[in-house]
């Protein structure tokens, strides 16, 4: 039973993975960022559904109107839409001029037959021209979400202008047809719709503004290091690895290039002498003080705490705290005087 279960994630993992593979493979090659890859997608779900939908209204004879004047409209859409997105693939026109385009003409067009079904009430059955509105309401409204899925401003203000003026067209045509609870509802979730999208869309612009910053911050770090990202990792794995344990993470080590490593040595020796050179100065002015103390010494001045003291000497913090002790007793340092302090003023007047 529980080798079954395993099998049977192990082949939804693969599938996921598969499936994953395939849609960044889709995707990737047309946008270079996380909004452009959501939009690409919801462009070819957008293209999917018109080709497919209307497709099936013109063969099949499913949903919609029979009227010649509001097919030609649907048609028209069609035909529209496939050549799009023809254009789009063939790399005539961005992902953002073929999301425009398509979002303002099938707007266009669905206003147009909203008029148009505003001018058949006048002369037809008016419960068949009500039902005729409510789908084509539908269908805007569908195109409207998708538009603003699509997180362009353009987009969505432009669509949503379009079909304010068309609707007041029609409703001009056809106030008792047009006027009803049912549009207002439309009219006011597609405006809060809108402003959704605005908002959204600043929060991802502030968001992309700070992955960018980011980015180049840590472009100029590894530029001015001559470093690569993987041993920039290295080195903090390494780091984060030598404050708890006094050994060298040989496993990040691994990571380093040659040129990488020569150069943390020469940086270690001159560090290293650096030091030594500073603790001889500090023998000079306390020949009384033992090494252990000097180089405690040393690191109080350069302001590290105790605990960080005793993790860089491999000591216990009350073994610390004793040294420190020491040292205010053989120098007869007040106890209501820092120790830093002290010694950075005995260095500057020695």
């Amino acid at each position: 039973m529980v080798k079954n279960t395993h099998k049977k994630q192990t082949v939804r993992e693969k599938l996921w993975t598969t499936l994953s593979r395939g849609i960044r493979t889709i995707l990737v090659p047309y946008a270079d960022n996380i909004v452009r890859q959501i939009r690409l997608a919801v462009f070819y779900t957008l293209c999917g559904v018109i080709i497919i939908g209307w497709g099936i209204h013109f063969f099949f004879g499913w949903m919609g109107s029979e009227q010649p004047q509001l097919l030609t409209l649907s048609l028209t859409e069609w035909s529209i839409c496939i050549l799009l997105f023809i254009l789009f693939l063939a790399k005539k026109i961005s992902l953002e001029t073929a999301f425009l385009l398509l979002a303002i003409l099938m707007e266009t067009l669905e206003g147009m037959g909203m008029i148009t079904i505003a001018n058949l009430a006048l002369t037809g059955p008016q419960e068949q021209c009500r039902n005729y509105l409510i789908v084509n309401e539908i269908t805007t409204f569908g195109i409207f979400i998708f538009c603003c899925m699509g997180l362009m401003r353009k987009t969505t203000t432009c669509a949503l202008a379009i079909y304010l003026v068309l609707l007041c067209i029609a409703y001009k045509t056809n106030p008792p047809l047009v006027q009803s609870q049912f549009l207002l509802l439309f009219i006011y979730i597609m405006m809060t719709l809108w402003a959704y999208t605005l908002i959204v869309r600043l929060w991802f612009d502030s968001s992309s503004r700070e992955i960018k910053n980011y980015r180049q911050w840590q472009e100029s770090i590894l530029d001015v290091l001559h470093i690569k990202k993987v041993e920039l990792l290295a080195l903090i794995q390494i780091c984060r690895h030598s404050v708890q344990n006094s050994s060298i993470d040989s496993e990040a080590m691994g990571h380093l290039s040659k040129s990488t490593r020569d150069g943390l040595i020469e940086l270690g020796q001159y560090l290293s002498r650096q030091q030594q050179g500073h603790i001889e100065y500090l023998k000079t002015l306390f020949p009384q003080l033992t090494p252990t103390e000097l180089e405690i010494c040393h690191l109080v001045v350069k302001g590290l705490t105790i605990k960080e003291i005793a993790t860089t000497t491999n000591r216990s913090m009350s073994n610390i705290g004793t040294v420190r002790g020491n040292i205010r007793r053989k120098l007869n340092i007040p106890t209501d005087t820092d120790l830093r302090q002290y010694l950075q003023h005995q260095l500057r007047h020695s």
